[in-house]
């Protein structure tokens, strides 16, 4: 399990190949579940709405998520000061929710599980959407909200924009 954690230890220790297998690593089913959720609403518009090929989309991945790991490492050393071992798989689909938004197709509409059923709304657009994720990703950062990992969220975000 320690190889698909990556944190500054296991990076000194073993380099590159601890942020690429942590990008595949989840805390447990739920966690596994929403990522899926979220990446499933994302394979229509990659296919559809924006030019990447499978393979693109497997290194847009691959690259998000150690992006994702690698700020969040860089955070958690020098800012926060919090040793953790950070999982890379929602760095991962954050950036490719980045590289959808990027393209900001206008027929493309997000439904948030859960969210907006209690907002009331239906779907909301993708930049709308994006906005206020990152939003909410910074003012948890800034609060330190504890459980999830904001900083390797927003690296993914920004790796895959």
């Amino acid at each position: 399990a320690n190889y698909f954690r990556a944190s500054t230890d296991t990076f000194l220790g073993r380099g590159i190949p601890s942020l690429v297998l942590s990008s595949f690593s989840h805390r447990g089913y739920i966690h596994f579940t929403l990522n899926m959720i979220t990446f499933a609403s994302l394979s229509d518009p990659f296919y559809k709405e924006v030019p990447y090929s499978s393979e693109s989309i497997y290194a847009l991945y691959i690259a998000g998520g150690v992006a994702g790991t690698f700020s969040s490492m860089l955070w958690h050393r020098y800012v926060s000061r919090v040793r953790i071992a950070s999982l890379g798989a929602s760095a991962a689909i954050c950036a490719c929710l980045g590289a959808v938004a990027a393209h900001d197709p206008p027929s493309l509409r997000m439904r948030v599980p859960f969210l907006s059923d209690a907002l009331g709304s239906e779907s909301h657009s993708l930049s709308d959407f994006v906005s206020t994720f990152a939003a909410v990703h910074v003012v948890a950062l800034l609060f330190r909200v504890p459980l999830i990992d904001w900083m390797g969220h927003l690296g993914g975000l920004g790796a895959g924009y």
